[in-house]
């Protein structure tokens, strides 16, 4: 029996390795959000990726960044990046969820985060999320959760 090369081998073992993580891929569920009240809130755009990594459980990273001034009245906001897991009630992006996270603003302090909330679909992947979040560590300090906001956001599941 001719026995193939190391470096044949080598080859197999990475497309072995490319067809189980398109094939792992598959299994699971992506999402693209876009939050609309913060757009009004602040001028920022803020965008959410996120991946399930089981059933009940998915990965989020944040990005928000500034994209105009809605107002005189409103405070300035620095762009800021969180990195989050939520925990899904029934099923990723289906229903209820918590998620816990890590956030840090440009030029400021990294805070925790936390946050309640609820996916409901709406049409073919596209989905809206409502919930309430706050910084753990900004609530501590102030002494009132007055800090927390309320978030909608329009996704696609793919």
């Amino acid at each position: 029996i001719d026995l193939p090369s190391k470096k044949m081998r080598r080859w197999h073992v990475i497309i072995a390795f490319f067809c189980i993580v398109q094939t792992a891929i598959g299994q699971n569920r992506c999402c693209l959000g876009i939050e609309i009240t913060e757009a009004v809130r602040s001028g920022n755009a803020r965008i959410r990726a996120g991946y399930s990594i089981s059933r009940q459980w998915s990965a989020e990273a944040v990005s928000s960044f500034h994209i105009y001034t809605p107002g005189k009245n409103t405070e300035d906001r620095y762009p800021t990046a969180e990195i989050s897991f939520r925990h899904w009630v029934r099923e990723c992006y289906e229903g209820n969820y918590i998620s816990f996270g890590i956030c840090s603003e440009f030029r400021e302090k990294t805070d925790m985060n936390l946050r309640i909330g609820y996916s409901l679909p709406v049409w073919k992947g596209f989905g809206m999320d409502v919930g309430f979040g706050f910084k753990v560590l900004d609530v501590i300090r102030r002494k009132t959760i007055e800090s927390g906001e309320i978030t909608m956001e329009i996704h696609y599941i793919f």
